[in-house]
């Protein structure tokens, strides 16, 4: 064979992934010089590698079963019908081998019906038929204590009948004339709870005073051991605890309001008027105005230290807030708690003293940010319609404001929602 033939077939043998005998070496100057170089032992030209002491082109592996070398995802040995096809198949199924061949198997019917069950009944036989067996039989759980006429469950998904004799629940310690429940449905006679208590009395002061903005409570107070309080026509942002009967809240508006109190136990109600008198949010003129004086609701203190009543409404600046102590410490928030159906208007944060720099941020108890506010028209107060920053209602629970200036200021509280 001539070199030019010799080339010829050997890059045909290449692409082939087809070798001759390969020649044995240590390195590669025991190959042919330029178009093989020594791998593992052998010569194999440009490209190609060893693999099963053969040269094997890019991407191929020899394969024993075969003799030659191959593609590396080709399948090298025996096709084989996977582990599913086998003697326990159903008849006339198909399973497919290693190579990707379908075969025919076959499967044995496998009833799962108890040999303890009744005669006569039908299981599958997990091929999609069925074969006889036999299935639960009825064993009905009615006592002979159980009601007249009644069916109990027979275990195999049907019924049986059975009976039950009533059994009152009265006890003999209790009220004579009552009827009680018989445990089938009826009733028969017998003995009541008596209550043994006289309806409570209210005893505490029938009149109070609150102020619009400032937090407020109000403890109602019974004789003989209510259970329960009541209060309607409450003003508005005050709320009762019907277990314990604390009246709480932040006033949203001035006027007053007859409150029907209530008390309550298993002897009956007692009830009573209260005259609720709600003032509008105090103003005042602080002392000392040459010391740069701000105000604060109830009281108010200059620069200086001086304190004194509030008897009108000053307009101080930032810059004299600030100078003149912390300009936040009256800022509060109200109504808390919060209840949409009563408090239509939101939640107010109040006493900004008028600052544009002022931040509301909002978190949940777990520190994460529900809605931040900014007072960028430098007013006294800032409304949330208690909505998170996507627009959507904040659902019930227990919320952290911060609010913030620009000198560094800050101010802390919680907020109650209850929808």
């Amino acid at each position: 064979m001539n070199k030019s033939l010799s080339k010829t077939f050997f890059f045909t043998m290449l692409l082939m992934g087809l070798t001759a005998t390969a020649q044995a070496c240590v390195d590669d100057t025991e190959c042919s010089p330029g178009t093989q170089f020594c791998s593992n032992g052998i010569c194999c030209g440009i490209g190609q590698h060893e693999s099963g002491g053969t040269c094997c082109g890019s991407g191929q592996s020899f394969c024993a079963f075969s003799g030659v070398c191959q593609a590396d995802s080709q399948f090298c040995g025996a096709c084989q019908p996977d582990a599913s096809c086998n003697t326990q198949t159903c008849v006339g199924s198909t399973c497919t081998d290693s190579c990707g061949n379908v075969h025919n198997g076959i499967k044995q019917p496998n009833c799962g019906c108890a040999v303890d069950t009744c005669v006569g009944s039908t299981c599958g036989d997990g091929c999609g038929g069925s074969c006889a067996g036999t299935q639960c039989c009825p064993s009905c759980a009615c006592a002979a204590s159980t009601c007249i006429g009644s069916t109990c469950a027979n275990g195999c998904g049907g019924f049986c009948a059975g009976t039950k004799a009533p059994s009152c629940s009265c006890a003999a310690s209790t009220c004579i004339g009552s009827t009680c429940s018989d445990g089938c449905g009826g009733t028969c006679a017998g003995t009541q709870s008596c209550c043994g208590s006289l309806a409570p009395v209210i005893t505490n002061a029938l009149s109070f005073t609150g102020t619009v903005g400032v937090p407020f409570s109000f403890q109602l107070t019974a004789s003989n051991s209510p259970t329960s309080f009541g209060a309607s026509n409450l003003p508005s942002g005050l709320l009762v605890n019907a277990v314990n009967g604390l009246i709480s809240g932040t006033p949203v508006t001035a006027g007053t309001a007859a409150v029907a109190l209530s008390a309550s136990n298993c002897g009956g109600t007692g009830n009573a008027t209260l005259n609720a008198t709600i003032n509008a949010a105090q103003s005042c003129t602080c002392p000392g105005a040459n010391c740069g004086s701000i105000c604060s609701p109830g009281t108010c203190r200059d620069s200086c230290g001086n304190a004194g009543a509030c008897t009108g409404l000053l307009t101080c600046t930032v810059e004299q807030q600030n100078a003149a102590g912390d300009p936040l410490s009256g800022a509060h928030a109200y109504p808390t708690p919060y209840k949409p159906s009563v408090h239509a208007n939101g939640i107010t944060f109040n006493n900004l003293n008028s600052d544009a720099s002022v931040k509301i941020k909002i978190f949940t108890v777990k520190g994460e940010l529900v809605q931040e506010l900014h007072n960028t028209s430098g007013a006294a107060s800032v409304n949330w319609n208690v909505t998170n920053k996507d627009g959507q209602a904040v659902a019930s629970g227990v919320y952290v404001y911060r609010i913030t200036n620009s000198v560094g200021k800050e101010k802390k509280g919680k907020l109650l929602i209850t929808r």
